[in-house]
């Protein structure tokens, strides 16, 4: 019997990259669009990358991450979102 030992992948760009994405498309829901609707989706919007962003902080402390540099970037945006959202 063969043990193969699973090693864990960096967290890779394109997941804190979506990220970004998202926090941005937020964003932009709430200051292009003035309706109910559209503040509800960027609630939503904003929620879904706190919480994605928080696990790939999480994940990208234990198992590292390929670019720091798209972590940030996501961190500061959706820590942006949610000042100018409820701040």
């Amino acid at each position: 019997m063969t043990v193969t030992s699973k090693t864990r992948e960096p967290v890779s760009e394109a997941a804190w990259a979506l990220t970004l994405f998202v926090s941005v498309a937020s964003s932009l829901l709430r200051n292009l669009l003035d309706d109910d609707l559209s503040r509800y989706a960027a609630y939503v919007f904003l929620g879904v990358a706190a919480s994605v962003a928080l696990v790939l902080l999480v994940q990208s402390i234990r198992f590292g991450v390929e670019s720091w540099s798209w972590a940030v970037a996501t961190l500061v945006s959706v820590a942006v979102g949610l000042v100018s959202q409820f701040g």
